[in-house]
C-alpha cells in the first residue's frame, strides 16, 4: 500500500512493475502490454514506491499517478513488485537425450496448442487464478533437479512440432501446465530489459530454471512472478 498526505492508494489491479536500468516497466496483465512512464511520472512513482523521507510525494503528485491510471485508491490486489518473489536464477536444468513416453509428448503439444489457443482469445488476466487453481490441486511438491528432468526432456523432444506462436509465453505456459498434471511446482516468471526493450519468460523452481538457459534469462529483470 501507498501512504500520502491524501490518504492510502494501492497500484492499480492487474498491474505488475519493476525497475531496470533506473527506467520503471509495467505490465499491464489486463491490456496485454507494457509500457513506460514519462520521466516526470516515473521519478515521483520512483519516490512514491521507494518511500524517500526527504522527498514526500506530494498530493498534487499522486494525483498525477492517479489520472495516468497507475495507481488508486481502491483495494484492489497487488502485483507490483513481483521481482522479489523470485530468486535470482544461479542453475539450468540441461536436456537429457533420454527416451521420453509417447503420452508425455503429446502432452506436451497440446499443452501448448491449449496455451497458444488462450493467448489469442483473452488477456494475460486468466493466468494469476489458472496458477493458483493448478497449484491447489497438486497434492506433492518434489526437487526441481529429479522431477522436473522427464518435462525437460520431452519438451526438447518436441520442440519442431509444437507451436511457434508466441513461443516464450506460450512454450513457459505449457511446461508449467504439463508439470502440474504431475503434482510438481514452479514459478511462471516474466522479466523485461528496458534499453533496447525486451521481455522474455521462463518457468523457474528456487533458483533453477527449468525450460531455458541462464545466459538467456539473467539479462532480464523479472517484473512478474506467478
Amino acid at each position: 500500500m501507498l501512504s500520502s498526505a491524501a490518504g492510502s492508494y494501492r497500484v492499480r489491479e492487474g498491474l505488475a512493475y519493476c525497475v531496470s536500468n533506473d527506467r520503471t516497466i509495467f505490465l499491464d496483465i489486463l491490456a496485454n502490454r507494457y509500457f513506460s512512464l514519462s520521466p516526470a511520472l516515473d521519478e515521483i512513482f520512483r519516490r512514491v514506491i521507494f518511500e524517500e523521507p526527504s522527498e514526500q510525494v506530494k498530493p498534487a503528485e499522486l494525483a498525477r499517478l492517479v489520472r495516468a491510471n497507475i495507481v488508486d485508491s481502491q483495494d484492489h490486489q497487488l502485483f507490483n513488485h513481483s521481482s522479489r518473489a523470485i530468486e535470482p536464477p544461479l542453475r539450468e536444468l540441461r536436456h537429457i537425450d533420454t527416451a521420453t513416453s509417447t503420452i508425455l509428448l503429446a502432452n506436451c503439444v497440446f499443452a501448448q496448442a491449449r496455451a497458444s489457443i488462450r493467448l489469442r482469445r483473452r488477456s494475460l488476466a486468466w493466468l494469476p487464478q489458472w496458477v493458483r487453481e493448478r497449484r491447489r490441486i497438486s497434492s506433492e511438491r518434489r526437487s526441481p533437479e529429479t522431477a522436473w528432468q522427464v518435462v525437460t526432456d520431452a519438451f526438447a523432444a518436441t520442440v519442431s512440432i509444437r507451436p511457434r506462436s508466441d513461443r516464450c509465453l506460450s512454450s513457459s505456459i505449457a511446461f508449467l501446465d504439463v508439470g502440474f498434471s504431475r503434482d510438481l511446482d514452479a514459478q511462471l516468471v516474466f522479466g523485461v530489459y528496458s534499453c533496447p526493450f525486451s521481455a522474455h519468460c521462463w518457468v523457474q523452481a528456487g533458483d533453477t530454471v527449468l525450460n531455458d538457459r541462464i545466459e538467456n534469462v539473467r539479462t532480464f529483470t523479472p517484473i512478474l512472478a506467478i
